[in-house]
């Protein structure tokens, strides 16, 4: 999936959602709030974009060939 459908995103309004490693299926490295397709802004960031330690976790996921996972968990949050 690269993006939420138009009625996802209604649904959503704002979300609460989480990062992780896949390896490490039950544990988040970043927490983070978004609207619309924010969650997949981190998932299609090029190396060097931003040196932030969430950003350095990803680049590491996809260095040894996986890709990054998220969950919402939460939507719905008001305006």
């Amino acid at each position: 999936m690269k993006k939420f459908s138009e009625s996802v995103i209604k649904l959503l309004k704002y979300y609460v959602y989480g990062l992780k490693d896949p390896a490490y299926p039950n544990t988040y490295f970043y927490i983070g709030k978004g609207e619309k397709n924010r969650v997949f802004d981190h998932l299609e960031t090029v190396p060097g974009d931003d040196p932030s330690l969430k950003l350095q976790k990803i680049e590491e996921i996809r260095r040894i060939g996986r890709k990054p996972t998220f969950d919402i968990i939460r939507g719905g949050i008001g305006n």
